[in-house]
């Protein structure tokens, strides 16, 4: 049986499609829904803020025509429009996309789908917007979030079951479900050839080993008796050198003794 971290973290994991899940899609969705809803809200409050503040500094400027004048107030309103858009944009791009996160990781976590996720939403992305201000004000932004978003997600609720049967919403249920058995087995049967490979790899090694350790003992006995040869013959060799030693004595005394016997000859002779 599956657990609340095991959804969560299939939720994150990577698919063999490459295909994102479902409830990332919807909070992508969402959060760039409402950073647009933000920034055209806010450009609006800003153009009109812009236009107003425009007229009361140039109410005393004579233009030279009503071209002119309407120009500089297009242009300062356009401005209040981005500057006051882009400011309600990445808030409320922010707000919807903690929100939205929340609401679907304790969906994915509990497995249900109801007004509890959301008004829990509600609650920890006001007390996350307001934690900067302090503790009493996370708490009051806890409060505010749980008022605001519970009797939201209640009307929601009964919504849902007025225009989606319990049939319909228990078939996705379990393709959501059987999609995740599935995904899991995939991981699992990665796993196993993973398994396979390095145990081939290990056996593989385990071979090689076995044929150097086998190998070595005939290196050894090779190289003991080459060294058994060159010991032999570091000890034949001195003889070797005496007897030529012996040799040369020889052939000195006999070279010698007959120069003598020449010397001796030669003497007689004289």
């Amino acid at each position: 049986m599956e657990s609340g971290s095991d959804r969560v973290r299939d939720l994150f994991s990577r698919r063999q499609d490459g295909d994102a899940p479902s409830e990332l899609r919807t909070w992508s969705v969402i959060a760039l829904t409402g950073s647009c809803v933000g920034f055209v809200f806010g450009g609006f409050i800003g153009a009109r803020n812009a236009g107003d503040a425009h007229i009361e500094r140039t109410k005393l400027i004579v233009y030279d025509n009503q071209f002119q004048a309407h120009r500089e107030m297009q242009s300062a309103a356009v401005r209040g429009f981005v500057r006051m858009g882009s400011r309600w944009g990445w808030r409320i791009g922010i707000f919807a996309s903690l929100f939205s996160a929340t609401n679907i990781l304790l969906g994915v976590y509990r497995d249900k789908d109801d007004f509890v996720n959301t008004t829990a939403a509600g609650a920890i992305t006001g007390g996350a917007f307001r934690l900067s201000w302090g503790l009493k004000a996370s708490l009051g932004g806890m409060i505010i979030g749980t008022v605001v978003t519970l009797p939201c997600a209640l009307a929601y609720q009964l919504l849902d079951r007025m225009l989606v049967s319990s049939f319909e919403r228990q078939m996705q249920h379990n393709e959501k479900k059987e999609a995740r058995q599935r995904r899991r087995l995939e991981k699992e049967k990665l796993s196993q050839r993973v398994d396979v490979l390095l145990q081939a790899m290990d056996t593989e090694l385990s071979l090689e080993e076995n044929s150097d350790a086998q190998t070595a003992p005939g290196l050894t006995d090779y190289y003991e008796q080459k060294q058994l040869e060159n010991e032999e013959n570091a000890k034949i060799l001195p003889d070797e050198s005496a007897d030529r030693t012996e040799h040369l004595h020889s052939s000195r005394d006999c070279a010698s003794g007959k120069i003598f016997k020449n010397d001796v000859i030669v003497l007689k002779n004289e």
